[in-house]
Formats: C-alpha cells, structure tokens, sequence
C-alpha cells in the first residue's frame, strides 16, 4: 500500500490546525496526526478522498445547533404567549385591570405595552348573612308563646 503524500499530509494537517484554533508551536503535533489518520485510512483499504470533509461536518453541525436555537425560541415564544392569555373567569369572580399610574395620579399613557398592564382575577366578595333584627326576634318570640297559650287552652 502506498504512504500517504506530502500534499495530502500537508492538507489534513493543515484542517487540524484550523480546527484546533491555529494554535502556535504545535505544527509536528498536526503534522504526525495528519500522517497517521491518512496512513489508518489506506491500512483500511479507504482512498484518502474519502475522509470526511471537516467543513462539511462543522456545517452540519452548525445547522443541528441554529435548528435547535430556533425551536428552544419558538417554544419559549408560545409559553410567553399563553402566560399572558388570562384565565377564563369562574363564576362568581369578575376581573380587574390595574394600570401603572404617572407621579401625579394620572393613568399613564393610555398606549402602554401589555407587559404593563396585567389583568388579575378577583373573587366576588361574599356578603355576610344579614342579622335578624332584635324586633324581628321578639315578635317571633310573642308568636311562639301566643300558640302555646291556645294549645293549652284547647286541651
């Protein structure tokens, strides 16, 4: 089998020093992994053509990651949307907006983003039963002994 070129070590070795950052003072390190990388692949029975392009690689890679970029924001924009949606009022509640006021007491700009104005959902106060009247309460009193009376009276 034949060695590996000088052109085709230089090339390889050249992509690893690239993908390494150009780093200084390591070009025997790139040089001898170049060599044995295309040695390895022509032991394999393998064309040195066919190593993968790095490039090609990289690119793929690159696509991966700004495909996961764009779904992580379109998820993360969706979540926002639904967080700002209020909940659909219950029975019995009624909903309140509150809106930042200016230094002077005023409602600030009418034209404020939604991010500033927040509606909230209250529940409907319950009113406490009312108390019966201290009036009411001795008349049923007077209409309890009335029928008694009559009761023994009748019998």
């Amino acid at each position: 089998m034949d060695k590996p070129t000088e052109d085709q070590i230089r090339q390889r070795a050249h992509e690893l020093w690239e993908q390494s950052h150009r780093p200084d003072g390591r070009d025997d390190e790139f040089w001898n992994q170049a060599e044995r990388e295309l040695q390895e692949a022509e032991d394999r029975g393998n064309p040195a053509k066919e190593i993968p392009d790095d490039k090609n690689v990289i690119e793929k890679l690159a696509d991966k990651i700004n495909d996961a970029v764009e779904n992580i924001v379109s998820t993360t924009a969706d979540a926002l949307d639904h967080a700002m949606q209020p909940e659909p009022l219950k029975p019995g509640e009624e909903a309140i907006t509150f809106m930042r006021m200016t230094g002077d007491g005023f409602v600030s700009d009418p034209l404020t983003s939604s991010l500033e104005i927040m509606p909230v959902m209250a529940p409907k106060k319950k009113r406490p039963a009312k108390k019966k009247s201290a009036a009411k309460k001795s008349a049923k009193k007077s209409t309890k002994k009335v029928a008694k009376r009559s009761a023994k009276k009748t019998k």
